[in-house]
């Protein structure tokens, strides 16, 4: 039901939205209506003198006077939103500290009024007194849903000796209602459940041991293939060889000696000629460039010497 202002009906059990809501019409308020020519009934209360006059006013200044008020609202709208959920709160704090001496309230019935249609799903639900110390938020007024103004929702406390029927709703969460058998039910799983946990919890943790091993199939072991390592062939040196070359340099350069050179030269011809074999004792390919350099050197060592003590002789 509207108003004659176009407002929704304002309850007249309490004081709300500034302190005179259901109080008549002051002379005042009337007087300044007359005098900006308001053709209608006269308002009745306050508040509806309040509106008017705004409207009034805000078609006279060109529209400023109503934005303002509408902020304004928005405002303590908030406010007021903010200050119930904490009034909620403590509340709901203080009924759950009364019943750790001595349990009295089971929870609380919700009213809806006929301005908020939004939690019309809450109206004459029951809701426990561990689901709102849980979510205080299910406690009216609802955000979003609830008007300051306009809002006329209740919850009265239930006693623990009230019998509660089995058709009636139950508030189990945020927008989440079931019967009071289905609660039931469901209550009675959680606590059987949190039964069986905590019994679970007392008892020692033994090791888990099979019944029966599991029998694995016998692999027969196979010898793994050999590893052949190749290694360099190795590479055999000719000592007879760079001995005799040695001795056959030594010799062609001190050929001028009479015995000295000639003595060399004899041994390099003793050294490099065994040099001369390709094969060694162990059958390993061995370089003989070194024994023919000494075989050569030590026989010119030798033709030298030879000559140089003739021509001694002979000068003699």
């Amino acid at each position: 039901m509207i108003d004659w202002l176009g407002h929704t009906p304002i309850p007249h059990n309490g004081v709300v939205g500034g302190g005179f809501i259901g109080n008549q019409a002051t002379a005042k308020q009337l007087a300044l209506i007359k005098r900006l020519k308001w053709q209608g009934d006269p308002p009745a209360t306050k508040q509806e003198a309040s509106w008017l006059i705004d409207e009034l006013l805000d078609k006279k200044d060109g529209g400023s006077r109503v934005a303002e008020r509408k902020k304004l609202d928005a405002r303590m709208q908030k406010g007021w939103m903010k200050k119930s959920l904490r009034g909620n709160k403590e509340y709901v704090r203080g009924c759950v500290e009364m019943n750790r001496d001595y349990r009295s309230i089971a929870g609380y019935q919700i009213t809806i009024g006929a301005a908020c249609e939004g939690a019309r799903m809450y109206d004459g639900a029951f809701l426990p007194i561990e689901v709102a110390q849980k979510h205080p938020q299910l406690l009216p007024p609802y955000k979003g849903i609830c008007c300051k103004q306009t809002c006329e929702c209740e919850c009265d406390e239930l006693d623990v000796n009230k019998r509660i029927s089995r058709d009636m709703l139950m508030i189990i969460g945020p927008g989440r209602v079931k019967t009071s058998r289905r609660y039931r039910k469901l209550m009675a799983r959680k606590k059987a459940a949190a039964v069986q946990r905590k019994a679970l919890a007392a008892q020692p943790v033994r090791p888990q041991v099979p019944a029966s091993l599991p029998v694995l199939p016998v692999v027969p072991y196979q010898q793994p293939a050999p590893v052949v390592v190749q290694q360099p062939p190795r590479r055999a040196s000719n000592g007879l060889g760079t001995g005799g070359f040695v001795c056959g340099l030594l010799g062609l350069l001190l050929c001028w000696v009479p015995v000295v050179g000639i003595s060399l030269a004899i041994i390099g011809l003793s050294l490099s000629s065994p040099g001369m074999s390709t094969r060694s004792s162990d059958q390993i390919r061995r370089p003989i460039g070194r024994a023919i350099a000494g075989l050569v050197l030590s026989v010119l060592a030798t033709l030298v010497g030879v000559l140089l003590i003739i021509a001694d002789v002979t000068s003699a």
